[in-house]
């Protein structure tokens, strides 16, 4: 029983080594030729497989496609998890958290926008259009529903972190989910401008200022309140 075990173990191993080689191979196709221009031929030379074994693992440049973004959740997810194991305090938990979703961002900048510009028949996009109109495809929906719950996951993780500075005293008293939501869409929104900047600030410059702008906002210490009716 142990020998077949071992067996199959060593097959889970080597199936997910293969599927990484082919998600990388494909990653970086994309950013050299553009999803559209991108063929399953190009994929399985750069990966060095036949067509044949990379219809094994995928059976399309679509599943493929929803693959890697899935993957750039998963990459989120497991530095995260490490950050979390750290023995840091809240404070430095949060911004290696913001750090470390702008680097993520950063080493993978032009893939996304390769992916999520194209609007092919299956690109990225087609599929949220398709989710938001009630007219998507089972593939779509099974997408969709992963990603979703992914980006819960990490936002989850987020919240753990906001809740144990609460509890030691870092943080006041808030609810961790909108502390997070609205962690998220200052993070989406940099994210979004980043494409327009030049030169664009790197990543270590760009976390200290949202987690700056996050903890004090820009309310000036110990700043008396306007009062009401006053006008000069």
């Amino acid at each position: 029983m142990k020998t077949i075990d071992l067996r199959k173990a060593r097959e889970r191993q080597r199936r997910e080594e293969y599927k990484e080689t082919i998600l990388h191979a494909a990653e970086s196709i994309i950013v050299r030729k553009g999803y559209r221009a991108t063929t399953m031929d190009d994929i399985a030379r750069e990966a060095q497989f036949s067509k044949a074994t990379l219809y094994n693992y995928f059976r399309s440049k679509g599943d493929l496609t929803y693959e890697i973004m899935l993957h750039y959740f998963d990459d989120i997810k497991r530095s995260l998890a490490g950050i979390q194991g750290l023995d840091l305090d809240p404070m430095e938990k949060l911004k290696r958290t913001i750090l470390t979703i702008l680097e993520v961002y950063d080493e993978r900048e032009n893939l996304s926008r390769a992916i999520m510009m194209d609007d092919s028949e299956h690109g990225i996009m087609k599929a949220f259009v398709a989710e938001q109109k009630g007219t998507s495809s089972p593939v779509e929906k099974k997408f969709i529903k992963t990603m979703k719950a992914k980006r819960r996951e990490i936002l989850e993780m987020g919240c753990a972190i906001v809740r144990d500075g609460i509890r030691c005293g870092a943080f006041r008293d808030v609810d961790a989910s909108s502390a997070m939501n609205f962690l998220n869409a200052v993070l989406q929104g940099v994210l979004h401008l980043r494409a327009w900047m030049d030169p664009k600030p790197g990543a270590r410059e760009e976390a200290e200022m949202i987690f700056d702008f996050l903890l004090r906002g820009i309310e000036k210490e110990h700043a008396p309140s306007p009062l009401k009716g006053d006008s000069q």
